[in-house]
């Protein structure tokens, strides 16, 4: 072999391992500029997840606040002989506020969503899911649990409580 088939071998070699050697770094950069972006896709996801977590905490005590300022108002009020008129049910006397009487009465007008009920008497959302549950616990309203918001329609006995006189 001469000197320059040698030199031409050495640089053929050199130009083969200089190719190999950059297809290695980039491919090994190509993988770790996708993992991190993986990576970060996961702790987004992660994030989302905590934050929804959170979100419904945060409703939960904003319900239970709701449902303390609502008893602490109804202490007060009941005290006071205020917004509170007693209704003669079946072997028993129930309170109604004046709140859940307006409820009865919009419903006697025809099946209301609790959003259309929440906008009318003014209340939060949460507030409202309250009243609404209470008002279906003792079967002064129907609700349509198939759809969401619910819809709510006045039973009989609903329209027995907005049709007795105060005592």
């Amino acid at each position: 072999m001469t000197y320059e088939e040698i030199v031409e071998f050495v640089t053929l070699v050199l130009i083969v391992l200089i190719g190999y050697v950059i297809g290695l770094i980039t491919t090994l950069f190509i993988q770790k500029v996708l993992k991190d972006k993986r990576w970060k896709e996961m702790e987004r996801d992660r994030d989302r997840k905590e934050i929804e977590e959170y979100k419904k905490a945060l409703d939960n005590i904003m319900i239970k606040l709701s449902e303390i300022e609502t008893r602490l108002k109804d202490n007060v009020t009941s005290d006071q002989n205020i917004n509170h008129i007693t209704y003669h049910n079946t072997n028993r006397k129930e309170k109604h506020n004046d709140v859940e009487l307006q409820i009865l009465s919009l419903l006697e007008n025809g099946e209301k969503s609790s959003r259309e009920i929440e906008v009318s008497i003014g209340k939060t959302r949460e507030h409202t899911a309250r009243l609404m549950k209470k008002l279906f616990e003792e079967g002064y309203v129907r609700r349509d649990e198939k759809k969401k918001p619910y819809i709510y329609t006045l039973t009989e006995e609903g329209r027995k409580i907005i049709k007795r006189d105060a005592v």
